[in-house]
């Protein structure tokens, strides 16, 4: 578990300069300053950033290349713990989570695609593989149709929508595995250890995937 989360935001600031842009920065933004700590980036335009379930909040995004845009945050959680050997507890981090949320800007409004995300846990006894990814296309798609059907008053369509939303199991909550230890000992988590992995990982991750929606944009 990574401890100097300082260093771990100026590794991530550095490579985003590089592979993002000069204006794309982490800056502390909300939670207590004392258990919980949080960056995220800072946009000029806002979008819906859907979690788990129907959870989701209005997060500012960047925008990164043509019509997509990132929405990027790492949060740490403190809690005190006695070293072994030693009486007196001390606070470190036992809670580091990464997520990278893109979206596609189509006709004025955000599409949320996916979101990647690694959570490191002091205990290390995460039910999910770490990292991983979330595929949310699919829950903005049908929330564009619920919003367009409750403003065209299409109750007929709305009641086959709901049906039909009833019958599939919704995606959002799956976890993809990104990168597990399978070839080692069978398991599906990465620990976060150093600034230098995270930020290459980071790095990685992010060349990845504009490669990919470039690709896909000339198809």
């Amino acid at each position: 578990m990574i401890q100097d989360h300082d260093n771990l935001i100026t590794a991530l600031n550095n490579k985003c300069k590089l592979i993002i842009g000069d204006g794309f920065i982490l800056k502390q933004s909300n939670g207590d300053g004392h258990r919980i700590i949080m960056y995220n980036n800072i946009g000029h335009l806002k979008a819906v950033n859907r979690l788990d379930g129907s959870a989701a909040s209005e997060v500012d995004v960047y925008n990164w290349f043509g019509c997509y845009y990132l929405y990027v945050e790492v949060k740490f959680v403190f809690a005190p713990k006695v070293p072994r050997g030693k009486r007196t507890a001390k606070v470190v981090v036992n809670q580091c989570s990464i997520s990278i949320s893109v979206f596609k800007l189509l006709d004025e409004k955000f599409i949320q695609l996916f979101r990647a995300e690694w959570d490191d846990f002091e205990d290390n006894h995460s039910p999910h593989p770490q990292p991983h990814w979330h595929i949310t296309s699919d829950t903005s798609v049908a929330n564009t149709f619920d919003e367009y059907a409750r403003e065209f008053g299409e109750d007929g369509f709305m009641n086959i929508l709901n049906s039909e939303k009833e019958q599939i199991s919704s995606l959002n909550k799956f976890h993809f595995a990104m990168k597990g230890k399978w070839e080692e000992d069978m398991t599906h988590s990465m620990s976060i250890e150093s600034s230098e992995q995270v930020s290459n990982w980071f790095a990685g991750l992010l060349n990845s995937i504009r490669t990919e929606l470039e690709y896909i944009d000339k198809k």
